[in-house]
């Protein structure tokens, strides 16, 4: 070890840069734990807030369905005439919107202004084969419907 005036200077030096270093360290580490911490408590959060109650894993077909069952749909008058004809009650529409699948492909799902969608029913023995909904901004208009039942309705 050198005792002269430029060794114990640099030897200061040294000891500085290492207590620079050190702090550096502890405060990049106080940063990490500090995210962290921030992290945890920001996803708790969003759970407890955002995502509690809601399934996110829905499908579209899921999603559509569950907008017409909770959005209480309004009847046009040939839908309502249509079911007094042929003697289908609400119950019916309720058990297809539990059975069935929307048909994308028959369905305008870009239109304007309203978006329509067409429910199929592929169970045989069912007395609706095919409803169809329209969804505005607000509104949800069950707007016709198809039936297995052969009758002759003069619904228009």
């Amino acid at each position: 070890m050198m005792y002269n005036s430029e060794g114990k200077a640099n030897n200061i030096k040294l000891n500085l840069k290492f207590k620079v270093q050190n702090n550096f360290v502890m405060k990049m580490s106080k940063r990490i734990k500090l995210f962290v911490f921030g992290a945890i408590l920001g996803s708790i959060i969003m759970y407890f807030f955002v995502l509690k109650d809601r399934n996110i894993y829905l499908g579209p077909e899921e999603v559509i369905i569950t907008k017409i069952q909770t959005g209480k749909p309004q009847m046009s008058p040939l839908v309502k005439c249509k079911m007094t004809c042929l003697g289908i009650t609400p119950n019916d529409i309720r058990d297809l919107l539990e059975t069935a699948d929307v048909d994308f492909g028959a369905s305008d799902v870009h239109g304007k202004p309203c978006k329509t969608y067409i429910i199929n029913n592929d169970k045989k023995d069912a007395s609706l084969k095919q409803v169809s909904f329209q969804f505005f901004d607000t509104l949800i208009v069950f707007s016709n419907l198809e039936s297995n039942i052969i009758k002759a309705c003069d619904c228009k």
